[in-house]
């Protein structure tokens, strides 16, 4: 990747809170944890233009950076693009809502290309959930979908990956896995999935 690489933003539920993720450079092994975003918003674009400085870092502790910034419209079916080349993009709309006690974990990253993003949360006592989102049809995890689950206005199939249940659900050109993690020494079970979906606020 080039230094100032960008190929990933999260969009917020509400459409207008962008999370971009500023991968580092390599040769030399540079972060940008001060790095800054400006928008341009057209009818059909939005142009991200990113300035600052590198720092210096070591090549095994090199981390992409996260960069908030605002836009005055919902980017809904608008394409978002940097430095000449168009930025995946991953929707928060497209994900459930985790209510209280789970809690965000914060995700770090090396280096995103714009094929694969992930979120997890955790609470007291588990199930951990652990959320996986490719851009396209992942790779085969080995434990092919099972039966069809009811996800608010969409429908999902059931994964089944050793002692871990989880569910996949498509939405335009992106797969969703959210799949759960039992609590320790126990395994998971079908029947926590469903509960575990009930609990959730699917769109």
């Amino acid at each position: 990747m080039s230094p100032m690489s960008l190929r990933i933003a999260k969009v917020d539920r509400a459409g207008t809170g962008l999370t971009l993720y500023l991968n580092p450079s390599r040769d030399p092994c540079l972060t940008y944890p001060d790095a800054v975003a400006s928008v341009d918003e057209r009818a059909n674009d939005v142009v991200v233009a990113i300035t600052g400085k590198g720092v210096p870092t070591e090549c095994e502790r090199t981390m992409a950076a996260p960069i908030r910034v605002n836009l005055a419209q919902p980017l809904g079916n608008r394409t978002l693009w940097s430095d000449g080349r168009m930025v995946r993009v991953f929707f928060d709309a497209d994900l459930p809502q985790i209510p209280s006690p789970w809690m965000k974990v914060t995700v770090e990253f090396t280096e995103l290309d714009g094929s694969f993003f992930a979120d997890g949360y955790t609470r007291p006592g588990g199930p951990d959930l652990d959320f996986r989102i490719f851009a396209g049809t992942p790779p085969d995890s080995g434990g092919g979908p099972g039966e069809w689950v009811a996800l608010g206005s969409r429908q999902g199939t059931v994964v089944n990956q050793g002692d871990r249940y989880g569910v996949r659900w498509q939405v335009r050109d992106v797969t969703y896995t959210m799949m759960l993690q039992p609590r320790e020494g126990l395994s998971g079970s079908l029947d926590e999935l469903h509960t575990v979906i009930a609990q959730l606020g699917w769109p």
